[in-house]
């Protein structure tokens, strides 16, 4: 079987729960060798017009008891609204 990440650091950013759903469906259909997964909420910004909020991200992953971290977009936290410069 062929590995999905051969890297050992992937970061996976998702939009709802649809796209936390395939990325579910990735993690255990293809085996990696990433010793640390990353999940990270998309933010409002840019050309996306809805985000993620971090804690439903944090109860979906701790729900579901997946081998993920979470990982926030911790500048967009700290300057919200700003669309460039960051």
């Amino acid at each position: 079987m062929h590995s999905f990440i051969p890297s050992r650091r992937t970061a996976r950013s998702t939009y709802g729960p649809d796209d936390y759903d395939f990325a579910k469906r990735v993690l255990s259909a293809y085996p990696t060798r990433a010793r640390t997964i990353l999940f990270s909420p998309v933010v409002p910004a840019h050309k996306v017009s809805q985000g993620l909020d971090s804690a439903e991200l944090a109860g979906w992953i701790l729900e579901d008891r997946l081998p993920v971290r979470l990982q926030v977009q911790l500048h967009k936290m700290i300057w919200p609204g700003r669309e460039r410069g960051i």
